[in-house]
């Protein structure tokens, strides 16, 4: 049961009688915090018994109102569920981790819906899930003294992979987020709590309130090994699941119409997935999003030259689950290493058939589009080339193959530059996958950051649009803003050409360029149907109509309304 109930009662039923003289109002619009595991421990929030999940709803949103939470959770007072504010959230979170034993919080609530925050001052916001170190577990550097640990995203905060005894839910419909603040608290409870003072506090129990229950019976728990084999076992008359596996599938194609592995395989790769705390909830605008709407641009005005490529083959790869631990690129690289990379018929028709294995000895160099999204942003317009100094300094096929790339694409673009530090190493990249698993190749992973993410949104429900400042003119048509030209779109168009001509000139004797550009028409449709308008026109086209039935129904299952 994931939802959230408002009610309106006066205090001596709170506390003895859950279920009379109270009037009850459901919150639909909301998303629950879900519960994950590992082979050994649990991670995300709720418990299995959750009746105890409801309190006098208290809401965060000044300094103030935080600093009085603060000396109230300390009190024998009833339980509180605390509606926050993003930028008081991991401080509201905090305060009960610190003291979950006899913390009064029983359930936080955070809004999300972006027209009611712009009411607030969000100034220097950052929200991050994950680590300030993401995937650093599976890093190149994880047992290497002299890198170690490199905090790439310092909003992180790693309540991803905490413990959490009690449920979190987001709140993002307006309408909803109105009647819980300022119908709820503000009307019944905000004149009791303003009662508060350093020596005493104290509710009348004649006393109107407006309390929170919240529905959340997370019923797997400990392990992965325990929470698959309780699955497998038929509890009552119907039979139940109490997890589901993580996995994914990644995606690959070859831009020749007749792959070989007698010409150098270049891979151009991007990644599919991101995360957060909540279910079905991951926006990933900038990662991965951006990083996809320039693949698909290069891969069109690639596909245009295919005629001219005759000296390289190009391997398009997009790597799944690569949020958690790079499961599909280190799949990818495993198959590569162990010569276990399935086959692929090629069918040529009237009864021709080849069978080809892709191998790992003829991959010569990977690009990899990262985070392209701040380049939306006045003050940054740039991508930085990012690159393992190991390998460079150990194999000198290596270094020449990386050398050869930066020259390239800083030849072909002002804008695409080296990092400054040359001794940096590899941010959160599939290209870790290939290099743990002895799979020395050049790998450049181009992203628009230099020492650290500028993203403050990474793995986070704030990864959004807005945030990437890419928004559009209210009251316009469909065909008007698909055809809009964002400033993150124009300036990907400038910065996806350069690596399309990089690509293009590899391995390629002849040293002609590409007299033509990504299309500015498919990246603004792209731009708009990925951030706008998810069942846009634009992919209604290019689907049959089981495949456009199906992927409706994916979105309807999965996403919040709106999104």
């Amino acid at each position: 049961m994931n939802k959230l109930i408002l009610f309106f009662s006066v205090l001596g039923t709170v506390i003895s009688d859950l279920n009379k003289e109270r009037a009850y109002i459901n919150l639909v619009n909301t998303i629950p915090c879900i519960r994950r595991f590992n082979s050994t421990h649990q991670i995300g929030c709720g418990k299995l018994d959750y009746s105890s999940y409801e309190g006098i709803v208290y809401t965060v949103r000044s300094n103030n109102e935080f600093e009085r939470l603060k000396n109230l959770n300390k009190l024998d007072i009833p339980n509180l569920v605390v509606v926050t504010l993003p930028n008081y959230f991991s401080r509201v979170v905090d305060l009960h981790q610190n003291d979950d034993e006899i913390s009064r919080i029983q359930g936080i609530v955070l809004i999300s819906n972006s027209e009611f925050l712009s009411n607030f001052s969000q100034s220097d916001f950052s929200f991050s899930d994950d680590t300030k170190s993401p995937n650093s577990h599976f890093s190149l550097y994880k047992t290497n003294k002299t890198y170690g640990a490199s905090n790439w995203n310092p909003s992180g905060t790693n309540y991803m992979f905490q413990n959490f005894n009690i449920p979190f839910y987001i709140i993002y419909d307006l309408n909803e987020t109105i009647q819980v603040i300022e119908e709820c608290y503000d009307k019944f409870n905000q004149h009791i709590f303003e009662k508060y003072n350093s020596d005493s506090f104290s509710i009348k129990s004649s006393e109107s309130l407006c309390g929170m229950q919240l529905g959340l019976q997370m019923s797997g728990s400990v392990s992965s090994t325990v929470c698959t084999r309780r699955s497998s076992i038929m509890h009552t008359l119907e039979s139940s699941s109490f997890c589901d596996p993580l996995g994914g599938s990644n995606y690959f194609t070859f831009m020749s119409q007749k792959p070989s592995n007698s010409l150098p395989i270049v891979i151009l790769s991007a990644r599919l997935d991101a995360f957060t705390m909540y279910e079905y909830y991951t926006p990933g605008a900038n990662q991965p999003i951006s990083a996809l709407i320039g693949l698909f641009g290069i891969i069109e005005l690639l596909a245009k030259h295919r005629s001219q490529m005759n000296f390289s083959n190009i391997l398009v790869a997009l790597f799944d689950n690569e949020a958690f631990d790079y499961g599909g690129s280190t799949r990818f690289a495993n198959d590569l290493q162990k010569d276990k990379f399935p086959e692929i018929v090629l069918d040529y028709g009237e009864d021709k058939e080849e069978s080809f294995v892709l191998k790992k000895d003829n991959i010569t160099s990977i690009i990899e589009l990262n985070q392209l999204g701040s380049i939306g942003f006045d003050s940054n317009q740039d991508l930085f080339i990012h690159k393992d100094p190991i390998s460079f300094g150990k194999d000198k096929n290596v270094a020449k193959t990386i050398k050869e790339l930066t020259e390239k694409l800083t030849k072909y673009s002002k804008n695409i530059k080296p990092i400054s530090n040359i001794n940096q190493q590899l941010p959160p990249s599939s290209i870790h996958s290939f290099l743990r698993n002895d799979i020395l190749i050049g790998g450049v992973s181009l992203a628009d950051f230099n020492s650290e993410f500028s993203s403050n949104f990474y793995h986070s429900v704030f990864d959004t649009a807005d945030n990437m400042n890419v928004t559009f003119p209210e009251e316009m048509t469909e065909e008007d803003a698909a055809n809009y030209t964002t400033m993150f779109a124009q300036r990907l168009q400038a910065l996806t050409t350069s690596i399309a001509q990089t690509i293009f000139s590899l391995h390629n004797p002849s040293n002609t360029d590409l007299k033509d550009q990504v299309s500015h028409i498919t990246l603004n449709r792209l731009v708009y149907c990925f951030y706008k308008n998810s069942t846009c026109k634009f992919f209604q086209d290019m689907m049959t109509e089981s495949q456009w039935k199906s992927y409706q129904s994916l979105l309807e299952a999965n996403l919040p309304k709106g999104i």
